[in-house]
C-alpha cells in the first residue's frame, strides 16, 4: 500500500482505514440536519429553548429527508435536542427508515438560550447584541452568549465523536454552526448558505478528531 493517502469515498461503510506516513487513521461519516421549520422562524421571531412544534412546512421537509435518507443512507443512531421542533422532526425521520434506529436526546443539543428574548422579534435582540461592543460574548438576560453555546456544543461533540459514524445528529441552526465552523474547511463554505432547512451536511470524521464537510446535500431546495 502506497505510504501517502489511499481511502474510498464509499457512503456509510463505517471507519474506513487509510494510511498515512506515521500510521493508520479511520475515516467515519456522520450527518447533521436541522429541524424542520416553525411559524416562529417564519415569522423571524426569537425562539432560543422555547418549545415551539414544526409548521406544515417544516413537517413536509422532514418527510422529504425521512424519504432520501430511507433510499441514500444507512443510519443507526440518532442523536437530537430534547427541544419539541428536534424531536418532531426526528420521529418523522425515523418513521421512514426500515431498521431499527437508536435515538439519544441531550439537552447540550439545544438551541442557545436566549433568556427575556425569547418570544420576540430577532431584530430587537441583535439590535442589543450589536450595540453589546461584543456581539459574541452578549448576555441576554436568563440566557446565554455563543461563547457559551459553543463551549457546550463542543463538549458534546468531542465527548461523541468516536461513537458518530452512521449518525444523524438533529439540532438547530447555532449547534449546526459550531460544528460547521469547527470543520477543517469551513472556509470553503458559505455557512449562512449550508444551515438551510431541508440540508444535510456530510461530515467525514477521522480518528484523530479531525473533521471536513464532505459534501452538503440539498434535498428541499428553499430558503428560510
Amino acid at each position: 500500500m502506497d505510504s501517502w493517502v489511499i481511502w474510498k469515498d464509499i457512503l456509510s461503510e463505517g471507519w474506513v482505514p487509510i494510511q498515512l506516513e506515521g500510521g493508520i487513521i479511520k475515516l467515519a461519516t456522520a450527518y447533521l440536519i436541522r429541524h424542520g421549520e416553525t411559524d416562529f422562524s417564519q415569522m423571524n421571531i426569537a425562539q432560543g429553548q422555547m418549545d415551539v412544534p414544526i409548521n406544515d412546512i417544516g413537517i413536509q421537509t422532514a418527510k422529504k429527508i425521512g424519504d432520501y435518507i430511507a433510499d441514500n443512507i444507512l443510519v443507526d443512531k440518532v442523536f437530537k435536542s430534547d427541544l419539541l421542533r428536534c424531536k418532531q422532526t426526528c420521529e418523522i425521520l425515523v418513521s421512514k427508515l426500515s431498521n431499527s434506529i437508536d435515538c439519544v436526546t441531550s439537552t447540550d443539543l439545544r438551541e442557545i438560550s436566549l433568556g427575556t428574548f425569547e418570544g420576540q422579534p430577532m431584530e430587537k435582540l441583535n439590535f442589543f447584541r450589536y450595540n453589546s461592543g461584543n456581539y459574541n460574548s452578549f448576555i441576554p438576560e436568563g440566557g446565554e452568549s455563543f461563547e457559551h453555546l459553543t463551549t457546550r456544543v463542543e463538549n458534546w461533540f468531542f465527548s461523541n465523536f468516536h461513537n458518530l459514524d452512521n449518525a444523524l445528529i438533529i439540532t438547530h441552526r447555532g449547534p449546526i454552526s459550531v460544528i460547521v465552523e469547527g470543520a477543517l474547511n469551513c472556509s470553503e463554505f458559505k455557512v449562512n448558505d449550508i444551515l438551510k432547512q431541508g440540508n444535510i451536511i456530510q461530515l467525514r470524521l477521522d480518528s484523530n478528531e479531525k473533521y471536513w464537510i464532505e459534501k452538503i446535500i440539498e434535498v428541499v431546495k428553499r430558503y428560510d
